[in-house]
This record gives C-alpha cells, structure tokens and sequence, in this order.
C-alpha cells in the first residue's frame, strides 16, 4: 500500500489547509468539531512552585466552553496542612488577583475504588473553585483528570465548572471526585491557576485567595472545544 507524505497542503485560493503537517486551528474550528490545545504548562520536579500553572488571557471571545487536563503532584516530603485539596482560581486582565469578585459555589461526590467508601464535600471561595478535597496532612498527593469549563467570557450566563478528579496518596488512596462548581454572579473571566492547597475541609468552608498553597509539580493543558 502506498503511503501519501504531506508538509503542506493549500486550496486554490492560497489558503493553508497544511502547514509544517500542522492543520491550523482556524481550519479546525471552521470544521465545528474537536479540541485546539492552547497553552501547556509544565513544571518540572525539583522546580516546585505553589502557583505554577497560570494561565493568563487564555479565555477569549474565540471559544465558548474549554477542556483542561491536569496531572499534578505534590513535592515530595513537604509538611503540609490538613484538608488538602486541587484548586483553581480565575482573574482578569491576564493575571489571578487578590480581590475575589465573585463566589463560586462547590460540591464534590466522591468514592474509593474497590470499596464502599462514598461522601459528599463542599463549600465555597472568592473567585476559586474546588476539583477535590480533604487529602491528609503531609500526605505527599497526586492529582490527574480534566475539567469542562462552560461560559468564562460569556457574562450574560453563569461561569460553571464540571471535574472529574483522581486524588492519590499515602493516606488517601483510589479516590474519584465529580464536582460542579457554579458562580453565583455572571462574571467574564479570562484567566485560570491551578494548585494544591488547603480546600476548606469538608463541611462548607469559604475560601478566598490567601489560604495555603502547596508547592507541587507536573504538567496541565489547556483545549478550546470547537
């Protein structure tokens, strides 16, 4: 069977449909299906930081709804707090700042596999939002899965957060969080962090941004959904 090679590939009119085996991302939006991955931020191990997945003006008129995959890992043997937790937090004007605008309300449903260990968790912060909580102290944790975020730029509908969360670690083993997160208030967000740190516990605490950060490491990335 022969095999067709293509670097570049354009229409009569000049336009690329090809470039460098790359298809860009306007053909792709034009064909109304699939992700456009828009930013990746990795943190290395050794290099650890409490807020090292900012992603600034990544929300945009362009797209409507956002998948972000995370994989996130706590640096190794740090005495942390109780009540642990993946967290994120929007801004404005490009950067996450330290006046919350907004309340994001949470819930999480989670479960431990291979047992019968089920709960409900929530809460609510100032501007940050809550993919799963309630690791242990000093816990060494890990993080991965993905979140849909619908309407960050569309002020006149609510700002709503789906996760679907793996929480592993020394104490806390198999977990699975399925959480909503939802703004009470229809506000027009174009920036997004990610970390580990204290999520309030599990009986409706409020955060804001001063709670404590972890310092913690690994790769998140950023999709626009065509």
């Amino acid at each position: 069977m022969s095999t067709l090679r293509v670097d570049n590939l354009q229409k009569e009119d000049g336009s690329a449909v090809i470039t460098d085996g790359v298809i860009p991302s306007t053909i792709l939006r034009g064909s109304n299906v699939g992700m456009v991955l828009l930013e990746t931020k990795t943190v290395a191990s050794g290099s650890d930081a409490t807020e090292g997945f900012v992603f600034a003006n990544i929300f945009t008129s362009t797209y409507t709804n956002y998948r972000i995959y995370y994989n996130i890992r706590e640096k190794l043997s740090t005495a942390n707090a109780t009540n642990g937790g993946l967290l994120f937090r929007f801004g404005s004007g490009g950067s996450v700042g330290t006046t919350g605008s907004t309340t994001i309300k949470h819930t999480s449903n989670f479960l431990q596999a291979d047992t019968s260990t089920n709960s409900v968790v929530y809460g609510d912060g100032y501007d940050i939002g809550t993919l799963c909580q309630n690791m242990s102290n000093n816990e060494d944790a890990y993080v991965n899965g993905f979140c849909d975020v619908l309407n960050p730029q569309v002020s006149t509908d609510p700002m709503t957060v789906f996760g679907n969360t793996i929480m592993h670690g020394s104490t806390n083993n198999f977990y699975y969080h399925n959480s909503i997160n939802i703004c009470t208030a229809n506000t027009s967000y174009d920036t997004i962090s990610f970390m580990l740190g204290v999520s309030g516990g599990g009986s409706g605490g409020s955060l804001n941004h001063t709670t404590t950060k972890f310092e913690s490491h690994g790769t998140v990335k950023v999709y626009g959904l065509v």
